[in-house]
């Protein structure tokens, strides 16, 4: 079986509504295939599907863990809780020496959304308050776009109103 065939297996395999659909949670560094095949992700980039959000990390100068893809998964679970229209979250962790201790990790994480992509960074000396603090950033992100929103439509509203009655009072 090529590489291209085991691609297209796997989506078969990952989508939802299929018989053999992976629950939520199941690692997706190796795969069992049918025929006893298997398939590998590269160690160093990580894809899984939190949801319907194709989430996307890339670590650089650290090794992903199961603990830190774990805490990923949870915090963008969150994220796709409040905007349902998120197509893929993409994930950088990066470790530098050189930067002082308390800005040793970045973490900077991109939400795909329909219009403008919401994107927050930052620098902490722990990694697991690094995710934290981003995915707040992001969340508040998420929450000002959907006011906005909100405030528009019922903007909008207001106004369809106010020529309605008005239009009444001509017509009277």
């Amino acid at each position: 079986m090529t590489s291209q065939q085991l691609r297209c297996q796997v989506r078969r395999q990952t989508r939802p509504g299929s018989s053999n659909w992976l629950p939520f949670g199941t690692a997706l560094t190796q795969l069992e295939l049918p025929g006893g095949q298997r398939l590998d992700w590269h160690c160093g980039w990580g894809a899984a599907t939190v949801g319907l959000v194709k989430l996307i990390i890339s670590p650089h100068n650290l090794k992903l863990t199961k603990a830190i893809e774990d805490r990923l998964v949870d915090r963008i679970q969150k994220l796709e809780h409040l905007d349902h229209r998120a197509i893929d979250a993409r994930v950088i962790l990066e470790h530098n020496t050189s930067k002082p201790t308390d800005r040793r990790f970045k973490v900077a994480i991109r939400l795909a959304v329909r219009g403008p992509d919401l994107y927050a960074e930052t620098y902490q000396s722990d990694l697991y308050s690094a995710i934290d603090i981003v995915t707040k950033k992001i969340e508040q992100q998420i929450r000002t776009r959907h006011n906005r929103r909100k405030a528009r439509k019922q903007a909008e509203g207001a106004k369809v109103k106010l020529r309605r009655q008005e239009q009444a009072l001509q017509s009277s």
